[in-house]
């Protein structure tokens, strides 16, 4: 192993050590669970997911979210920039744009078909802050996906969000 690529790791474990404090001193990281509806051209079906994001500026956040939908056997992975804007001191609009990576193997006859790709994700919500550690959000999101993909056009979603700030 050569010396560069013995000091790139250890490089970004002391800039993680050195943020991290004021990461989290500034509330800074969010967790979150949550539950909605997913639509596709075959119908809709219930979906849940968990969502990881790190605030970058006051009103600017990159979250990664993970979402099932068990009618389907479809997971869906995606990473977003969401950025917020303020319409009273609790109350924010969201907007979302990023890429998604969706899995889907269908039930049925046709088990063995395995379809998956990579989409662009765009979405809107609102985000309600009840205090400084809890916060829940309704969102919207729309992948774009072609008509010869597994999603056979694109998949749309609703989420309500129950979100912890930490």
């Amino acid at each position: 192993m050569s010396i560069k690529s013995r000091l790139i790791p250890l490089f970004l474990v002391i800039i993680f050590a050195f943020t991290l404090p004021s990461a989290l001193a500034h509330n800074r990281f969010l967790i979150g669970i949550n539950g909605g509806q997913a639509y596709t051209v075959r119908g809709s079906s219930i979906s849940f997911g968990a969502s990881f994001g790190y605030r970058l500026k006051r009103d600017f956040e990159l979250a990664l979210n993970y979402s099932s939908i068990p009618h389907y056997e479809m997971t869906i992975a995606t990473l977003a920039a969401i950025g917020r804007y303020p319409i009273v001191s609790r109350l924010h609009i969201l907007g979302r744009i990023g890429i998604s990576n969706w899995y889907e193997s269908p039930l049925g006859t046709q088990a063995s078909i395995v379809s998956s790709g990579v989409a662009p994700l765009v979405g809107a919500g609102i985000s309600y802050r009840f205090n400084r550690t809890i916060s829940a959000r309704f969102q919207y999101f729309m992948l774009f996906a072609s008509g010869h993909s597994g999603l056979g056009g694109n998949f749309h979603g609703l989420s309500l969000s129950a979100v912890y700030h930490f």
